[in-house]
């Protein structure tokens, strides 16, 4: 701009007209009119407005994206809390109902026990029973055959007694067993007693 102005003011005929001429040219101060200032400044003044509203813009983007990640976070917070809770209260269910199955395996194994215990008391009266009425059974049989026995032996003691006494009768006094035996002389009752037991002998054997 010094060099043009210059050159300008060296071509100018009014100033050789004046007698003057031109060494150099110091700018001290370039000022133009108002109108043409304010429509110099209007594109810097545009710039920096839109410089300065695009910082708010930002500004306010990235506030807006801090609240939504504060948001994001708060709900991922929230979820995982809900999360936790919904498997606490599954843990808790898993837990009770653990409890009560074994509570019912243990109900269920004493009631087997019991009942095993009332099996084998049965089965051991039962048996006791069995045992007593075998024993009384083979007592009875015991009891009638000695009763059969005495009655026999008592039936036979009067068959005897009978038999001797109809042959005591039956004979004289002074009879006596002849040549073979005792020359001593027997009662009735003693020769019949002897010829009952004989025949009673051959009759067993």
């Amino acid at each position: 701009m010094r060099s043009a102005l210059m050159q300008a003011l060296g071509q100018d005929a009014e100033v050789a007209a004046m007698g003057l001429a031109l060494v150099g040219v110091v700018i001290d101060q370039i000022a133009s009119l108002a109108e043409v200032e304010k429509a110099l400044q209007t594109p810097t003044r545009e710039a920096i407005q839109g410089k300065a509203d695009q910082a708010i813009f930002q500004r306010r983007a990235e506030a807006v994206e801090k609240e939504r990640a504060i948001k994001e976070n708060e709900l991922a917070t929230e979820l995982e809390l809900e999360r936790k809770q919904e498997q606490l209260i599954a843990q808790r269910g898993d837990n009770a109902l653990a409890q009560v199955r074994h509570q019912n395996a243990a109900e269920q194994a004493k009631t087997i026990a019991k009942l095993e215990r009332i099996a084998l008391s049965a089965d051991a009266n039962s048996k006791r029973i069995t045992l007593e009425a075998q024993a009384n059974a083979d007592a009875q049989r015991s009891l009638a055959a000695a009763r059969l026995e005495e009655d026999s032996a008592r039936h036979e003691i009067w068959k005897g007694s009978a038999a001797i006494e109809s042959c005591s009768k039956s004979l004289n006094p002074k009879s006596s067993l002849g040549s073979n035996h005792s020359t001593k002389t027997l009662q009735p009752a003693h020769l019949c007693a002897i010829h009952w037991h004989q025949s009673t002998r051959h009759h067993h054997a």
